[in-house]
């Protein structure tokens, strides 16, 4: 059965004829308070939003009576951009369905909670899975109603099981809950090195373990779960290319966790002759969360060991964002430009795509040579002609917003 989820539910338009192509806001310039202020004298008046599909307008909701308050809207806002949105729902009919759905559905399927968006026009029906039968069982009782649902799609579902205690070329030598750090990785090839990486370990300094280092070296991971979400279980012990990293699942299947961050510590023995070769690289997970450890020594010999220097941190530095952006107008900001198109499309910015017609110059093209992407400085000025200025190889160049989105 399907039914819309929630987040695919987008806000609804004005009539085409209220919209203009200016102004256009890049920022956060438009008056919607004063809006907001405005509109809340009619009692048909639901809520504003700003519309970053069509240039940043303000929206305001009403049930009645559009095209009288558009025509208004234009006398007390001229030349800005504002808008009437007939909204064919009220407050009131949601609420309704919102108790009519909590007392009819209760006692058939499990109900996470209900929440009513005013804006969209639906009533967030919250269940745990988005299993056939479940949706069924809504559409069944609730046919053609204004309802969206959120959960867990049946393939993101974590089955339940024991914690493995071994895998491909690896065996779970030890773990604890709320013992460790948080989102750490480490590596140890001898005695030594493994009492170095317990003692940097909270809680683990005594720990005796028996290790034959002569064909295994330990990894720490330095797992993390909310208290509300705690049965997280260790995978697998991933290998590929120049990097190790832990699997780790959480079995309680829930759409959100508390915050507060409760250590979980895996220890675990990875055969030697599973390690690549150097660098490569050590890390908690796939994500690029917490510790990355560069090791350069060659430990896949029987008994080989790492000297100092030799295992070091090596963060991940992300890039700044590319195209889809959203920065802060009046600041130099970084910025990813994909080459694909050049230098003369640049991509989407605060929901705006910018291109220029201004001459490209030389310093860029020499100094993005051979580059599938280059990073810049871009600097997003508000105003009636919103602008940007793109600085790169020590010269700027204007850009200014545009309804193309592919390349030139």
């Amino acid at each position: 059965m399907t039914l819309p989820r929630c987040y695919e539910s987008p806000l609804p338009a004005a009539d085409p004829a209220f919209y203009r192509d200016s102004p256009k806001y890049v920022g956060n310039e438009m008056p919607a308070d004063a809006v907001r202020e405005w509109a809340s004298q009619y009692p048909d008046f639901v809520d504003i939003w700003i519309d970053r599909d069509h240039n940043g307008w303000v929206a305001a909701g009403f049930t009645d009576d559009v095209a009288d308050r558009q025509a208004e809207l234009e006398e007390v806002f001229p030349g800005e951009g504002v808008v009437a949105v007939h909204l064919d729902w009220t407050e009131a009919d949601l609420a309704d369905l919102e108790r009519r759905v909590t007392d009819e559905l209760g006692g058939e399927i499990e109900l996470l909670g209900t929440s009513v968006d005013s804006l969209r026009g639906y009533l967030n029906v919250v269940i745990p899975v988005l299993d056939d039968e479940s949706l069924q069982t809504i559409a069944d009782n609730f046919s053609g109603e204004r309802i969206c649902v959120e959960g867990l799609e049946p393939e993101a579902v974590v089955p339940p099981g024991p914690q493995p205690q071994a895998g491909e070329g690896w065996r779970l030598i030890y773990e604890q809950d709320e013992i460790g750090d948080i989102y750490r990785a480490g590596i140890a090839w001898d005695q030594e090195s493994l009492d170095n990486m317990l003692a940097d370990i909270p809680g683990l300094a005594d720990l005796d373990l028996d290790v034959d280092f002569e064909n295994d070296v330990v990894l720490w991971f330095g797992a993390v779960h909310g208290s509300s979400c705690p049965h997280i279980r260790l995978d697998d012990v991933v290998v590929q290319g120049d990097s190790i990293h832990a699997v780790i699942v959480n079995t309680d299947n829930a759409l959100a966790c508390t915050d507060d961050a409760i250590p979980h510590t895996y220890l675990v023995g990875l055969e030697r002759s599973r390690l690549p070769a150097p660098p490569f690289y050590l890390t908690l997970d796939d994500q690029g969360y917490g510790d990355r450890l560069r090791v350069d020594a060659d430990l896949r010999e029987p008994g080989s060991v790492a000297t100092a220097g030799e295992v070091t941190s090596d963060p991940v530095v992300p890039e700044p964002e590319g195209s889809g952006a959203i920065i802060e107008t009046g600041y130099p900001w970084e910025y990813t430009v994909d080459l694909a198109c050049g230098f003369e499309a640049i991509g989407e910015i605060n929901s705006f795509h910018w291109a220029t017609a201004e001459p490209i110059p030389d310093a860029w093209l020499e100094a993005s040579a051979g580059a599938e992407s280059v990073v810049v400085e871009v600097l997003l000025k508000e105003g009636p002609e919103p602008s940007l200025e793109m600085t790169f190889a020590g010269e700027v160049v204007h850009y200014q917003p545009t309804d193309e989105t592919g390349c030139p």
